[in-house]
């Protein structure tokens, strides 16, 4: 099929053939081949002059940014597709690339972000009439609602937490003294705590997690949780 479209020299029918093949291998999870294609598909839009076209690869090759967890690079694609949509009016365009715009922004973490973007691709959905489209965007704009609350709300914790921290730290340090009954002991216990520190961090990028709310309880009670000195690590 692609040879024969080919032999047409039709370019327009060449970059229609480009898309449906780049999407193909993306289903097959072919993402190298899927790049050039689209790429040359890219090219060939801009060769032609056709703008609409052109939005098209971008999406592919945003697709398969995604699909890496190249998110950065996933959203500059989006966003040509975006703003090219935008210069000559494109509202299927300016719709799709919005939506995936926001599951960029949802997986970076800027819930804000992603909330500007569905709503403006749900506004546009609802205006040409995409219905199939509008269910999946309420759900997940209210998803991206109830994470940015849930992170609100993990934000206020953590301030409330980090006002007491240093108050608490000196408290310890003077039960540590009176239990020990030496300043020395007291210090080899707290000289270990960015040891500590150093190994939590290690351990929570090997698992490729982030420093939560749950952490920081965990954090403390482990720092705490040292043996006692014994004489011999006194000297």
């Amino acid at each position: 099929m692609r040879r024969l479209v080919e032999n047409t020299g039709d370019r327009w029918m060449i970059a229609i053939n480009l898309f449906a093949l780049g999407m193909g291998e993306l289903l097959f999870d072919d993402y190298e081949e899927a790049e050039k294609i689209a790429e040359r598909n890219l090219a060939l839009y801009e060769e032609i002059g056709d703008r609409f076209g052109s939005t098209m690869p971008l999406i592919v090759l945003g697709h398969v940014e995604l699909a890496r967890k190249e998110l950065e690079k996933a959203r500059q694609f989006y966003l040509r597709c975006f703003r090219t949509s935008q210069e000559i009016n494109f509202y299927y365009g300016m719709q799709t690339s919005s939506k995936y715009l926001a599951n960029v922004c949802s997986a970076l973490g800027q819930y804000t972000e992603a909330e500007k973007y569905l709503h403006h691709s749900l506004v546009i959905a609802n205006e040409i009439g995409f219905t199939r489209d509008i269910v999946h965007l309420l759900y997940e704009y209210a998803r991206i609602i109830a994470a940015r609350g849930e992170l609100e709300e993990s934000a206020k914790a953590q301030k409330k937490l980090a006002k007491w921290m240093l108050p608490c730290f000196g408290f310890i340090v003077v039960l540590l003294v009176w239990q020990f009954n030496s300043f020395r002991r007291a210090a080899i216990i707290l000289i270990t705590i960015p040891l500590i520190f150093i190994g939590v961090v290690i351990g929570l990028l090997v698992m490729n997690a982030s420093f939560g709310f749950m952490v920081s309880p965990f954090f403390v009670s482990y720092c705490l949780c040292n043996p006692e000195p014994t004489p011999s690590d006194v000297g």
